[in-house]
């Protein structure tokens, strides 16, 4: 290494085909995804997250999204303290009773499946190999749901059905969406639960089932987001307090290299007007008075960009 650089830098690699607002994007996977989700959202792009909420192994990741696209397949539901939820999904979709959970879990499906079909990119955000089975269930659970961890057989998958479930899955979703273009992600979160030592055993299985799919599918692609923020950053400054999640800064480094591999130079180049105007928005006004003169910027802005089709 030089010693006038002090880092050293990830290549990322532009993707195949350039987006801009006509364009539609998918998020699913871990809270990773949620951040981009967010920030594509911000500047306005057409975007859509995972109807069944944050999670992390990929099998259940996987079978997320086969549940959009096999209506066939039901939803495993049970309740605890007259709460419902689904194995299938996060901590935050519950119900008082199973038809209230069952309907709408159905709705969710119904109308995210019409978005997939409709969908240009799908960013696949897996954050941990380490999955939970209950023990009398093949499938793994996308979330425990606080249930008492004696219900549960934790174990680290296995590259082999992590790529055989995918494969399953990418076949139907080939036929669903032909043109649909699928990037994996690998979370730069740590899962220090298993310690660091665990952690790097599960994120080295993830990095490693992500080049096996690019390798073997020509519409799969992959973006280092874990290698940006662990090698190029490679500091705790980059860190929230908990030394585990990556902080704004780190997610916006990220954020700014996903934005110049994926779009198009000129989407690239408007960004920054687009923030300006979210920055007026949310400018706190102390003066009434000042309040018609913000309104006034807030519509130029916007007018200035009308021929760009942006979802304010």
């Amino acid at each position: 290494m030089r010693y006038d650089r002090f880092y050293t830098s990830v290549e990322v690699q532009s993707f195949e085909h350039q987006y801009d607002f006509s364009h539609t994007f998918g998020f699913i996977g871990s809270c990773f995804s949620n951040e981009m989700f967010a920030r594509f959202q911000r500047y306005g792009f057409k975007t859509w997250q995972s109807p069944f909420g944050t999670t992390y192994n990929p099998l259940s990741i996987i079978n997320q999204i086969d549940i959009l696209l096999d209506l066939s397949i039901n939803f495993r539901c049970t309740n605890q303290n007259e709460t419902y939820f689904s194995w299938e999904t996060s901590h935050t979709l519950l119900a008082e009773d199973q038809d209230t959970l069952l309907k709408t879990l159905q709705e969710r499906r119904l109308a995210y499946s019409k978005v997939l079909q409709k969908t240009d990119v799908l960013f696949v955000t897996v954050g941990s190999s380490w999955a939970y089975f209950k023990e009398d269930d093949a499938l793994p659970v996308a979330n425990c749901h606080r249930m008492p961890a004696s219900m549960f057989l934790k174990r680290l998958l296995t590259l082999e059905e992590i790529n055989a479930t995918f494969e399953r899955v990418h076949r139907k979703l080939k036929e669903f969406n032909p043109n649909l273009q699928v990037v994996l992600t690998v979370s730069p979160v740590r899962h220090i639960r298993e310690g660091l030592v665990d952690n790097n055993r599960s994120k080295a299985r993830l990095i490693e089932w992500c080049h096996t799919m690019v390798a073997q599918y020509a519409e799969v692609h992959y973006f280092p987001a874990y290698e940006l923020v662990v090698d190029e950053l490679r500091d705790y400054r980059f860190y929230a307090t908990d030394g585990v999640h990556p902080n704004a800064q780190a997610i916006e480094f990220v954020g700014q290299q996903l934005y110049s591999a994926c779009f198009t130079e000129e989407v690239v180049a408007l960004l920054p007007k687009i923030e300006a105007v979210r920055k007026l928005e949310e400018h706190k006004i102390l003066d009434d008075r000042e309040l018609p003169r913000i309104k006034n910027q807030i519509v130029e802005k916007k007018q200035a960009l009308s021929a760009w089709n942006i979802r304010w």
